[in-house]
């Protein structure tokens, strides 16, 4: 009884995840886009997403900062760009992997607000530089009224953003309205790995129960 109860556990879960990467797979099935990445011969090439993760909790203060950037493309340079020809038949964003991160200094940080790349893990180092690039001058706060409080203490060109994504500069605001394809990508995934490692565990578990039962 506890192997057959243990067995449906893992089949669950497996179907979860099998569900979750469906969802992750339609973000590469934007057919003319991706049509048109292919014919570059770019299918397989790695999107930011794939390489980094977020501390649970600050998922959308990320996707505001970086909206189509999070499933940018990523190229070994740029140069080639310019030989395409034509443009996508939608917003596409291609970034160049390698490189130095810019030493450049860190933007003033306000008071109560912390740096939102302390929140991101970038697991490929490839892509460490251009996402550097698009977090330097990025801070997050608790919330919108947090932000409207401090934005003035922003420099030229820096950003609050709370952690449910409302972007301020000390100028303007941006309400949040979460990407209808790109929502989610990085709590899935995460979500995926912790169900992987648990099934794994899970069979190991199975396979003692087994053994015991023979």
């Amino acid at each position: 009884v506890a192997v057959d109860q243990a067995v449906q556990g893992v089949t669950a879960m497996q179907a979860r995840v099998e569900a979750l990467r469906q969802l992750q797979d339609k973000l590469a099935q934007n057919s003319d886009i991706e049509d048109w990445i292919a014919a570059r011969g770019l299918d397989g090439a790695t999107r930011l997403w794939q390489g980094i993760s977020i501390d649970a909790g600050y998922e959308d203060a990320l996707e505001a900062v970086l909206r189509e950037r999070l499933n940018a493309v990523m190229l070994n340079g740029l140069d080639a760009c310019g030989n395409w020809g034509d443009v996508p038949p939608g917003k596409l964003v291609v970034a160049e992997v390698g490189g130095g991160v810019n030493a450049e200094g860190s933007a003033p940080m306000p008071a109560r607000a912390m740096p939102l790349a302390r929140f991101v893990t970038c697991r490929d180092q490839r892509l460490a530089a251009a996402l550097a690039d698009w977090l330097h001058g990025a801070f997050v706060v608790e919330d919108l009224a947090t932000g409207l409080t401090l934005r003035a203490q922003l420099a030229s060109g820096a950003m609050l953003v709370s952690r449910d994504g409302y972007l301020l500069t000390r100028h303007s605001l941006t309400f949040h309205a979460p990407d209808s394809e790109l929502h989610g990508v990085l709590s899935r995934q995460r979500e995926i790995e912790a169900l992987d490692a648990d099934v794994a565990g899970k069979k190991d578990a199975i396979d003692v129960l087994r053994a015991a039962a023979d």
